[in-house]
């Protein structure tokens, strides 16, 4: 396996720490070379990862949320007396708000009377229903309305040498 330049480690470092779903074999495979010596190289030179697909998600939110409130609020009014937590949740309240006005007016174009007398009717409310279910569900995707679960990668395994054998020490989350 090629040594890789200074440049290279950096990038893999990048790599890793950036990406808290990126494991040590996947560095290793992308740069061609072993898990083992990307883990050691991360051990020498200290590679920490920053955080978890969580607080990035959350992050991330939170900037998008104070991009969105700097675009409606007043030019007058100055980012420090904005409360971000009650911005953050008035973005969401007002999501929520638009879904249930949504299915208001789906239950008042496609009433139950109506569907029973004609199956086009019927079609025409199922194919809407599912459209706005589908349209709901990334909209609260994009709002962080949904509890999704998260993958983490798992945590690098470290080796320690026991009469000549290697042991998998286990760190807690």
């Amino acid at each position: 396996m090629p040594r890789l330049t200074v440049d290279q480690w950096a990038a893999a470092r990048i790599k890793w720490e950036s990406d808290p779903t990126v494991t040590f074999e996947a560095v290793g495979l992308l740069m061609g070379v072993s898990r083992v010596a990307v883990s050691k190289r991360a051990k020498s030179d200290g590679w920490e990862r920053i955080t978890d697909l969580r607080t990035l998600a959350q992050l991330a939110h939170a900037r998008s949320d104070a991009r969105e409130v700097t675009a409606k609020v007043a030019p007058e009014l100055s980012s420090a007396t904005i409360n971000a937590r009650d911005a953050a949740v008035d973005l969401r309240a007002d999501i929520i708000d638009r879904h249930k006005a949504d299915m208001a007016r789906h239950r008042a174009l496609h009433s139950d009377d109506r569907q029973a007398e004609d199956l086009e009717a019927c079609k025409r409310a199922k194919l809407s229903i599912e459209v706005l279910a589908i349209r709901h569900k990334v909209e609260r995707d994009a709002y962080g309305l949904n509890e999704s679960a998260t993958q983490q990668a798992p945590a690098e395994p470290e080796w320690t040498v026991l009469i000549g054998q290697k042991v998998t020490v286990e760190h807690p989350l």
